[in-house]
């Protein structure tokens, strides 16, 4: 856990410290994130109380495609500072994501900010964000076009198909061309369309987003408190299953 605060100080409160921002990575999450796929989605949300700071997360999948929060934190806004302030820390609690697959949105602050993981990691970018914006620009009449590129196996075949949509709508083209296709372009991607770990968009965060909605609402300690017991809980209830499923029999850790 980190928590940062700035000075704020007055005569008569010599000691005042406005909050910052605020860490948290349970020992759990370390050992989950080494049981589970090498992959991890991250998103950040507003929240819904009296302050409005911002809500990062940081999940994974593990085998049985079960969803994993390994950390949160609260910040005043979601941008480039605030997102080298998350990564560098779970870096530093979860080592194993410098060598994992992340998946973010397009979000510029977001992208500039995963250099703190080092180049061991395989960025990736949500399909699902891509297409709707793709949409902007083609309406859906070429939304096959859109998943064709997706899939292409080469630079060739990418070339090949960006070229035939570039004929039939420019603008569509051109917005994809100006996206790093090694982030979103399954033949391109650097070791291999594998490093997806079958994920193809942001849906682990995201519908982590909508079970917190309620606590969002919360003040700050009072949403971390939540947030703490509401994965301690699930994450209980997994191993009660496992336990109880299965009598004698070892199964893969599902935290």
């Amino acid at each position: 856990m980190d928590l940062t605060t700035i000075a704020s100080a007055t005569p008569n409160n010599p000691q005042k410290g406005d909050f910052r921002h605020v860490f948290i990575c349970t020992a759990e999450s370390r050992h989950a994130c080494t049981q589970s796929h090498q992959f991890v989605a991250v998103d950040g949300t507003w929240m819904k109380g009296y302050f409005q700071q911002s809500l990062l997360l940081a999940c994974g999948v593990n085998a049985y495609g079960q969803y994993i929060l390994y950390a949160w934190a609260v910040v005043e806004s979601e941008n480039e500072e605030s997102w080298r302030y998350f990564f560098f820390h779970l870096k530093n609690a979860i080592p194993e994501v410098c060598s994992a697959s992340i998946m973010s949105d397009r979000d510029k602050g977001l992208l500039n900010a995963e250099e703190v993981l080092g180049p061991g990691v395989t960025r990736l970018i949500c399909l699902e964000h891509l297409r709707r914006n793709f949409e902007k620009k083609s309406h859906r009449d070429f939304e096959v076009h859109y998943w064709t590129i997706v899939a292409a196996p080469s630079r060739q075949v990418y070339d090949y198909v960006i070229a035939s949509l570039q004929r039939k709508k420019p603008a569509a083209a051109n917005y994809l061309t100006s996206i790093d296709p090694t982030l979103w372009v399954n033949g391109l991607i650097p070791g291999g369309v594998e490093r997806r770990c079958g994920q193809r968009t942001l849906n682990a965060v995201e519908n982590l987003n909508n079970m917190l909605a309620d606590l969002r609402e919360l003040g700050i300690f009072e949403l971390l408190d939540g947030i703490w017991h509401w994965e301690m809980g699930v994450r209980q209830a997994r191993v009660e299953l496992a336990l109880t499923s299965a009598p004698g029999q070892i199964l893969t850790p599902c935290y």
